[in-house]
């Protein structure tokens, strides 16, 4: 069984989903640990190469987290489960792979939008690079967000 899920999170519909999922199987299963992990493609390196300062930059993170990790952290917790999130600076897939192999995760958990096979062999979406190179079971998540009545619980 599980130990170790990885939730791969971009602040989208689909990735709360995939947070959603994450937890309902965290919450069947003792003593299993979540990791919320996102990816920033605008690096420090770029910022600072732009002009922005080494505080702005800082600031501009810490902000990204309250946004999007403060109710999934939130929903979490009133469901009493841990979790632990996570940034990083890169290739979102690369850096998804690269974390889940440094540190012993044994399903990654990430949402898709869906697309056909025609739009997503064209865009080379991150869950497809995830799917074809994880060292471990992957679980596509698919936004119900669009389906009637369909609600997210966060």
């Amino acid at each position: 069984m599980f130990k170790n899920i990885l939730i791969a999170f971009d602040g989208s519909a689909h990735s709360v989903q995939a947070a959603t999922f994450a937890a309902g199987v965290a919450g069947a299963v003792s003593g299993v640990r979540c990791t919320l992990i996102a990816v920033l493609t605008f690096s420090r390196d770029e910022a600072l190469f732009l002009g922005a300062s080494e505080p702005e930059y800082s600031q501009a993170e810490v902000s990204f987290k309250k946004k999007h990790f403060g109710k999934i952290e939130k929903f979490f917790d009133g469901l009493g489960l841990d979790l632990v999130t996570v940034v990083k600076e890169g290739n979102p897939a690369v850096e998804i792979l690269k974390y889940a192999t440094e540190n012993g995760i044994d399903h990654i958990v990430i949402g898709t939008r869906g697309l056909g096979n025609i739009q997503g062999a064209l865009l080379g979406s991150v869950s497809s690079r995830v799917v074809h190179s994880s060292p471990c079971p992957v679980t596509l998540v698919k936004d119900r967000s669009a389906q009637k009545g369909a609600v997210s619980k966060i």
